[in-house]
């Protein structure tokens, strides 16, 4: 009887331990990049890899730091044209237990804009944030989700702020810059490929490494994104 008790806690265990594990794994394929540069210089690079690749997408954003203390933060503007459109895409992940970005899904939905306010996408630790500075320019922000754009939060965009498409154009403290994202025709494995080391890991790593090299030395940044089906809520 004791037997038969432990054996049916073992198997408990065990099918409770599988669906923990299978919760914790997201699809994420790795089948795109994003590059910032200037605009001449990644149609070029766009142009010499056109063999890979089966879908260009091309933006304006604008870049600046926002001061925090002693700190300046990378910062992305975006206009809300654009995140839609990236939203849609799946190219917006969003941490699936709050700051734990280890595990993130698609977001669903770009957030509710308010016109001249703009929505920031940041760890938890700046939800409270109302307004951020840079260029001499105070403007205000509401908190609404840690996402970001590809596997982790790019270390040179920290925030992410969306705002309607007239401010946008009105915001001129902030440098543009062209955004390109290119979607290849295959995928490199899974963005968490990217901290594995399994055999099959490596080999999607090398592939990706040896595509991106040469571009790398021509982009201000590159970092992988993954274009997946975005499952809305009902």
């Amino acid at each position: 009887m004791k037997k038969g008790i432990i054996l049916l806690f073992a198997l408990i265990s065990i099918v409770l331990l599988g669906a923990c594990s299978r919760s914790d794994k997201m699809d994420a394929p790795r089948n795109g990049i994003l590059l910032v540069g200037e605009k001449q210089e990644l149609r070029s690079v766009v142009q010499e890899h056109r063999n890979e690749i089966k879908m260009v997408y091309t933006y304006t954003v604008k870049e600046t730091k926002v001061k925090q203390g002693e700190y300046e933060v990378g910062t992305l503007i975006l206009n809300q044209t654009t995140a839609e459109e990236m939203v849609s895409l799946g190219l917006f992940r969003e941490a699936r237990n709050t700051d734990d970005i280890a595990v993130s899904d698609p977001l669903p939905t770009l957030p509710k804009m308010e016109k001249g306010k703009g929505t920031l996408s940041a760890i938890s630790k700046f939800k409270d944030l109302s307004s951020v500075d840079f260029g001499g320019q105070t403007f205000p922000v509401h908190y609404e989700t840690n996402s970001w754009l590809g596997y982790i939060r790019f270390s040179e965009h920290r925030f992410i702020i969306i705002v309607d498409d007239e401010t946008f154009g009105q915001i001129t403290t902030a440098r543009d810059k062209t955004m390109t994202i290119v979607r290849f025709k295959k995928a490199y494995g899974q963005l968490t490929d990217i901290n594995g080391n399994g055999t099959e890991a490596v080999q999607n790593n090398t592939d990706f490494l040896r595509l991106t090299k040469k571009m790398e030395k021509r982009v201000q940044y590159l970092g992988p994104v993954s274009f997946t089906e975005v499952k809305k809520d009902k």
